[in-house]
């Protein structure tokens, strides 16, 4: 993926670590229809492993909408 590509939608469950750890944070407590940058340090991303297309150590942004939202 190259920087500002957008991708998605993407459907998953908070907590399951399908996803990053930063990213599973960063949704917390976003309400239906909200709109976030998130801000991601290695340590919560892809660490020093890195991975296809994201160097190690590297920080990563997310611009998030959040449209749907089952309980």
């Amino acid at each position: 993926n190259r920087p500002g590509q957008l991708l998605g939608p993407i459907t998953f469950v908070i907590g399951d670590r399908t996803l990053i750890a930063g990213f599973d944070q960063g949704v917390r407590g976003m309400r239906l229809g909200g709109r976030r940058r998130m801000y991601i340090p290695p340590s919560m991303a892809w660490g020093s492993q890195g991975t296809s297309g994201i160097p190690p150590n590297a920080s990563v942004v997310f611009e998030v909408e959040l449209t749907t939202l089952v309980q």
